[in-house]
């Protein structure tokens, strides 16, 4: 199990099993957590919506399209599709 310790007044999660010598970059700064699972797309999504003014129960209908449409990127966020080209 990883050790907690004291870097720089943020506390962290020492990887390197608590060797003062072995701290990277990322450890005063950590990456802020993106969801990765479906309900979590889609919960951000809809938060996002409800910002924007989108009542409730339409917010959830579109964040649920757009997941079933495989549209929603990890942070809850909308993958554009270019348009189509080629045909006559």
């Amino acid at each position: 199990m990883a050790k907690k310790r004291q870097v720089m007044g943020s506390q962290f999660t020492a990887i390197d099993g608590g060797n003062p010598g072995m701290m990277h970059a990322w450890a005063s700064h950590p990456r802020p957590k993106t969801p990765t699972s479906s309900r979590a797309r889609v919960s951000a999504k809809i938060d996002t919506l409800r910002g924007e003014g989108v009542p409730q129960k339409q917010a959830v209908a579109m964040a649920l399209n757009m997941e079933r449409a495989g549209r929603l990127t990890a942070g809850g966020g909308y993958k554009r599709v270019g348009k189509k080209r080629g045909g006559r």
